[in-house]
């Protein structure tokens, strides 16, 4: 199911000229392939990455990069509030 997505983004990301489309279209990626079972498949799916442009490729992995940096860094801060109340 969630290969679907990633025809789809595939499919804006390969149409698209305009500089702040791809950058919208990067921060949305880089959100949603966030979602444990997205992040799953894009990862170890058969499907994915085989069969995708390597400039895709590049371009998901870099904003997939930048928000999972910013995820780790929110449940490192999180924890470290939680510490500061115990």
């Amino acid at each position: 199911m969630s290969t679907y997505w990633f025809w789809l983004h595939w499919g804006q990301f390969t149409s698209t000229n305009r500089q702040e489309d791809l950058l919208e279209l990067g921060e949305t990626i880089g959100k949603f392939y966030q979602a444990p079972a997205i992040k799953y498949a894009w990862e170890n799916g058969p499907f994915p990455q085989p069969l995708l442009s390597k400039e895709f490729i590049v371009f998901v992995e870099k904003y997939v990069g930048k928000f999972s940096a910013e995820n780790s860094a929110k449940i490192a801060d999180a924890g470290r509030v939680v510490d500061q109340q115990q």
